[in-house]
């Protein structure tokens, strides 16, 4: 009920700057948590308080409030943001990045196997799924092994590299430091230098571009 209302609040136009303090001040505890064994139910709490605001008033106007005081600097908000949660950061991003995905209904053994890998990497913030994925790539024929290889080229440019466009510079996940470094110092892939370089820049690494001599 509580949540209702304070969505409520956030739905009328304008916001009633006083009615949003204190129904804020009474939710903030459902919308945040230190204990990670309670951040899944608190993810879902925040869903349900956006699902309230984006029913009666549109997605756009969800997106609206998201990007806009004094939504956009509510403690909880803060919090959210810092938690690095890939589905929030594509969803307040979306308008920022193309909505079609190229690869969408690709449905070879090969692009689900990277894909699933890389996004491993970006839910746990270990790189045990790429350690696993390039030692079986590894014992492939060659032919095969290119195949999964430009699969890996896909996922890589479709999650990672699609979501650099919309992080912060000064908000960077740890998984992004992760990945790029298990991209630039893995031994197992079969890949090339030059090979390795492109996997690196299509998943964002900037810093394989910066390493480029200025003419």
């Amino acid at each position: 009920w509580m949540l209702a209302q304070y969505a409520k609040v956030l739905c009328e136009q304008p916001i009633n700057a006083k009615a949003y303090a204190e129904h804020e001040s009474a939710v903030e505890d459902c919308l945040m948590t230190k204990v990670q064994n309670f951040a899944p139910t608190c993810r879902s709490v925040r869903l349900f308080l956006l699902k309230c605001i984006e029913r009666p008033t549109g997605t756009s106007h969800l997106l609206y409030l998201l990007s806009n005081n004094p939504l956009n600097s509510a403690k909880w908000m803060e919090d959210w943001r810092n938690a690095h949660d890939v589905d929030f950061v594509k969803f307040t991003g979306e308008a920022l990045v193309p909505k079609w995905n190229p690869f969408f209904g690709l449905n070879s053994v090969e692009y689900k196997k990277a894909k699933e890998a890389v996004m491993h990497v970006m839910q746990s913030e270990n790189a045990t799924s790429l350690d696993a994925f390039a030692a079986d790539v590894a014992k492939l024929p060659v032919d095969k092994q290119r195949a999964h290889l430009g699969a890996l080229l896909m996922a890589l440019c479709q999650e990672p590299g699609l979501l650099a466009a919309i992080q912060e510079p000064d908000r960077q996940p740890v998984w992004r430091s992760v990945l790029s470094d298990w991209l630039r110092d893995d031994q197992v892939l079969p890949v090339s230098t030059r090979e390795r370089q492109l996997l690196r820049i299509f998943a964002s690494d900037s810093s394989v571009i910066n390493a480029v001599p200025a003419n």
